[in-house]
């Protein structure tokens, strides 16, 4: 929101940083989920195919 919005003088609203997400276990599992990727593309087997 905007600097100046009144949502950051409520008390029963959270803002959080877009990046809240970011945690430890999620970028685990991002780097896991690349390194599948780039494994598999180099021993041409496709993956997660939609046909």
């Amino acid at each position: 929101p905007a600097e100046d919005s009144p949502l950051y003088t409520l008390d029963n609203v959270i803002i959080t940083p877009h990046m809240g997400w970011k945690g430890l276990e999620t970028r685990q599992r991002l780097v896991g989920i690349i390194r599948d990727n780039v494994q598999a593309f180099f021993k041409g087997e496709p993956i997660n195919v939609v046909s």
